[in-house]
């Protein structure tokens, strides 16, 4: 009796002993899944960080153009500013210009009426005495004629 307890005993290890072996097999196929599933994760991890650093380049490319792109902003803000000074400037001294020429135009006028009234005054003044030259001179010779006529009627 004693062989049958060893031989049931003997069937229970070779069967449990089969689905260990089974069950270490069936691990093993899982494991060299699970293996090759990481070896692609690593792959497609390695993939990601190339593209990841690829993009970290072009974010930093990016960020030197906008800096550079705001300097220049930056300076043409200036010059901007630079020139609405100037041109505020030049708006203020053509003002002052014009005020400036108005006031000489002003004065100009003022001179040439005075002009010409100081020539229309000369005018006839010389008008005025060529008149009484001349009314003068007609006088005068009346009186030499009267003189004359005197001269020959005492003389008769």
């Amino acid at each position: 009796m004693q062989h049958d307890h060893n031989s049931s005993a003997s069937s229970m290890t070779d069967s449990s002993l089969d689905s260990l072996a089974q069950t270490s097999s069936q691990l093993g196929f899982e494991i060299v899944d699970i293996a090759g599933f990481l070896d692609t994760i690593e792959k497609k991890s390695r993939d990601q960080l190339h593209a990841l650093k690829t993009m970290q380049q072009g974010a930093i490319r990016v960020v030197d153009a906008n800096s550079s792109v705001l300097n220049t902003i930056q300076t043409v803000s200036g010059s901007t500013q630079k020139t609405l000074e100037t041109v505020q400037e030049s708006v203020s001294l053509v003002r002052e210009s014009g005020q400036h020429s108005q006031s000489m135009a002003e004065w100009v006028q003022v001179l040439n009426a005075r002009s010409t009234g100081v020539e229309k005054t000369v005018e006839g003044d010389e008008a005025h005495e060529s008149w009484d030259w001349k009314r003068g001179s007609d006088e005068a010779k009346k009186k030499g004629q009267e003189a004359e006529e005197a001269t020959r009627i005492s003389n008769i």
